[in-house]
């Protein structure tokens, strides 16, 4: 028989074990892709997806040839001990997520009785960056090997772009080629250690914003609306709906740390589409808490279909005195919690609008009032051209905090003194100006009552860190003569 016959010959003899050892080995994968969420893995795909057929194995002159390079005759026990045979590859976004995926995956291996050994990394080799894990699995007496190999998205895509021309060559590569490969792999890892550096910088920042969030989250549901309070004997709700909100109350902490699309969680959000059609004034607040619960973004449009549902049939209950104010005002501060910006300045100039009758004349004025934080804050992420427009936007928000409700309501002197601070750094063009919001927003929670205390000084900080980057950003622009 010749080599490739032979190669042939055993792929059929034993193909149909490799298929059932790849299917564990993916399997453990995407088990581990659907715990830790498409954030850190982005992708798992075997060598028939990457090629869209549906061949899973090694060519067979590839095999042979990879045998004789090894100076070993192709017998079918040679064959054996290739781990290539049939892969797969897990992306990762970020090169430190490539251990502990790695570790989640061989745990997840071991309960399918499969062997799973990591061998070193694969750190430039002709331009290839990778981690590999070798699975094996018993079959009649012998072992059968499975390849994973764990790359980052960056390496991913050299090695995909590069593939068919000379990555991972199995024959003479011309040694000025493997330089520049070697030289543009090592610039893809230095280019994904910055990406690991960028996204700590940014998460470091998102963690600064979300103890502010939190706070303002939970003087949500246990103060605005009176979520202890009133609302918890939902007088005119359904009991499907209060067992829904007991269950949700006593799930805070799985809730928050479920994984993404998980049947626990999604039976949640089921059971509250089913039993919420009806129950729409306390149904948008449900929907708001296991929002608030998840990770920004996740249930937004979950959470939006209900407060819609809420704002379509809330005129009508305002008119006839069944609900409060605040159970329409609050609605745009859930998109603020959730960090949705846009929606919660969109929402508060709907209210302002189709509300403006029905709502008294005091909510309104705290309405628009935090309608102004919220466009501050955009402003400072996404600051507007200078123009005369920008010009008259900062004199409208200005406005909001002269209002003589905002001024004579002592319990909101605090709120304002901080958001006149933040107004100065966001509109900021020099640095003396970003010094006094900075200036502003440190002194604004010393008039706070107790229990305004702790929100008012996580407020305060946030706004001071903000003030000192922005105060850095101008620095740096006046130091190289560049306009604002």
């Amino acid at each position: 028989m010749t080599e490739l016959e032979i190669v042939d010959k055993f792929i059929k003899d034993f193909g149909q074990d490799y298929i059932a050892l790849l299917g564990a080995a993916k399997m453990a994968a995407e088990a581990t892709q659907q715990a830790l969420s498409v954030e850190v893995v982005d992708s798992v795909y075997t060598r028939a997806g990457a090629t869209n057929s549906n061949y899973e194995f090694k060519e067979s002159g590839k095999i042979a040839s990879k045998l004789r390079g090894r100076n070993q005759a192709v017998t079918p026990l040679t064959i054996m001990t290739l781990t290539d045979i049939v892969g797969a590859t897990v992306v990762v976004r970020y090169p430190d997520q490539v251990m502990p995926v790695i570790d989640a995956i061989v745990a997840r291996l071991g309960m399918l009785d499969v062997k799973a050994t990591v061998e070193k990394q694969h750190q430039n080799k002709n331009g290839y960056y990778a981690q590999h894990v070798i699975c094996e699995k018993a079959c009649d007496g012998h072992d059968l090997s499975c390849e994973i190999q764990v790359k980052t998205i960056l390496h991913n895509a050299w090695s995909a772009k590069m593939h068919g021309l000379t990555y991972k060559p199995e024959g003479y590569l011309d040694p000025r080629l493997a330089t520049m490969m070697s030289t543009v792999a090592t610039t893809i890892e230095s280019l994904e250690i910055q990406s690991r550096l960028i996204r700590d910088m940014i998460h470091a920042g998102w963690n600064v914003e979300e103890k502010a969030r939190q706070l303002t989250r939970r003087r949500t549901f246990e103060e605005m609306l009176n979520y202890r309070g009133a609302w918890q004997t939902m007088a005119d709700g359904s009991d499907e709906m209060k067992a829904l909100k007991s269950d949700i109350d006593a799930g805070e902490a799985w809730i928050a740390n479920e994984p993404a699309g998980s049947p626990k969680l999604k039976a949640l959000t089921d059971r509250l589409r089913k039993h919420g059609a009806g129950q729409s004034r306390y149904a948008w607040i449900l929907a708001g808490r296991l929002a608030t619960l998840r990770p920004p973004g996740e249930l937004r449009r979950f959470f939006s279909v209900f407060a819609d549902q809420w704002l379509n049939e809330a005129p009508a209950l305002l008119s006839a005195k069944t609900v409060t104010p605040l159970e329409v005002t609050a609605v745009p501060i859930i998109y603020f919690v959730l960090g949705e910006l846009d929606r919660a300045i969109d929402q508060s100039q709907r209210i302002l609008e189709e509300f403006k009758t029905l709502l008294p004349a005091a909510n309104l004025s705290r309405l628009r009032f935090n309608w102004a934080v919220y466009v501050v804050e955009r402003e400072y992420h996404n600051p507007s051209k200078t123009s005369p427009q920008r010009d008259a936007l900062r004199a409208a928000l200005a406005a909001t905090a002269e209002d003589p409700v905002m001024k004579n309501d002592t319990e909101l002197a605090v709120s304002v003194a901080d958001f006149k601070g933040a107004l100065e750094i966001a509109f900021a063009t020099t640095t003396e100006e970003v010094s006094a919001g900075i200036r502003h927003c440190a002194e604004a929670p010393n008039g706070a009552a107790e229990s305004e205390r702790e929100i008012a000084r996580a407020y305060s900080e946030l706004n001071c860190r903000l003030g000192w980057r922005r105060y850095f950003e101008i620095e740096a622009r006046e130091s190289a003569g560049v306009a604002p």
